[in-house]
């Protein structure tokens, strides 16, 4: 438990300080970050799916072999 407070205590912090170097609003980046974790994961899922059923396409090209 310790460790998961600690590895998402610096990952928020890693956050904040990119957003303050690049100017960014620090709130709306933190409120942001798990939306961005949840789409990145939701792609992530369906591309291991695809690449499970070899359905995966790419211009109307299947590229799997």
């Amino acid at each position: 438990l310790v460790f998961t407070l600690f590895y998402f205590l610096l990952i928020g912090l890693m956050r904040a300080i990119i957003a303050v170097i690049s100017r960014q609003n620090v709130a709306l980046n933190l409120l942001l970050a798990p939306l961005q974790q949840l789409s990145f994961m939701f792609v992530m899922v369906k591309a291991a799916i695809l690449q499970y059923q070899k359905n995966t396409s790419w211009k109307g090209r299947m590229i799997d072999k």
